[in-house]
């Protein structure tokens, strides 16, 4: 029973995401350089174009937002890694 309900499940957005970038990138493509961004660029830019009444000004905005959600992660990422006790000073190996 739990089988069914965990293919009953709605995917994530990053599922839907990963589900839609395999299909616009095409399998002799997976492994070239950039395949991704190029992608990712045509969805985005296209759902922009069909929803968005300022796509160009709100594909900035979108690559703003990005790289600040990148910034955020690393930021966090390395404050954690630094408040991370080190095993050598606290006695371990």
């Amino acid at each position: 029973m739990s089988d069914q309900l965990e293919a009953a499940k709605p995917l994530t957005g990053l599922e839907l995401l990963d589900a839609a970038l395999s299909c616009e990138i095409q399998p002799e493509e997976t492994r070239k350089p950039g395949a991704l961004v190029e992608a990712l660029s045509t969805l985005v830019g296209s759902w922009l174009l069909a929803h968005s009444e300022t796509p160009e000004m709100d594909a900035v905005t979108l690559l703003c937002k990005a790289r600040g959600y990148i910034s955020r992660y690393k930021l966090e990422a390395a404050l954690h890694r630094r408040l991370q006790p080190n095993c050598a000073k606290m006695g371990g190996d």
